[in-house]
């Protein structure tokens, strides 16, 4: 179990490890000695006031006898840590009457095939279009002379859409000429 402590302010030229220990000792009312370690959540600067400006440090904090500083610490910015952690269902527990389809060979269809196969699903992955070395060659000649493969192309195929971009996909539709 970890402990997350929100709100550490420290003045942004004195911002030292050792000064951040000391403010989560002081906001857990307990000795530094006791933390056995940290780690940063989020880190911002506080520069509203232009004289006394500060980051501000969410944490999560280990220490020794957790539940006592829980005990003694009755502060909203001190809790503990959420589990954040996503938790799958035990592998093939859930009973399912037929495999799972798996519509495009693109990267989301191949990770929800491989997250549902180690699960202990079968999946099945279906695609419209060909594997990614005949698909190249089809698109290919589409550039050069223009004859459309309307079932394997640029969009349909193996790899998916994002098998031929640059990772921007545009419409062209507010393009001049």
């Amino acid at each position: 179990m970890m402990i997350r402590v929100r709100q550490i302010k420290i003045d942004a030229l004195n911002d030292t490890e050792e000064m951040l220990l000391k403010a989560v000792a002081k906001k857990l009312k307990s000795e530094q000695r006791q933390i056995c370690g940290t780690s940063i959540i989020k880190k911002s600067i506080d520069a509203r006031n232009k004289s006394s400006v500060c980051y501000v440090y969410e944490l999560d904090v280990q220490v020794q006898n957790e539940a006592e500083v829980l005990k003694k610490c009755k502060s909203a910015d001190v809790f503990v840590t959420p589990d954040t952690e996503y938790h799958f269902d035990k592998s093939g527990t859930v009973p399912v009457k037929h495999p799972p389809v798996i519509v495009g060979s693109g990267p989301a269809g191949l990770f929800a095939a491989y997250i549902l196969a180690e699960n202990g699903y079968n999946p099945i992955v279906i695609e419209r279009g060909e594997d990614i070395d005949r698909r190249t060659e089809t698109v290919r000649k589409f550039w050069a002379d223009g004859k459309l493969n309307k079932e394997s192309n640029v969009q349909f195929g193996e790899g998916g859409a994002g098998a031929f971009s640059d990772g921007k996909l545009n419409t062209l539709v507010k393009d001049e000429g």
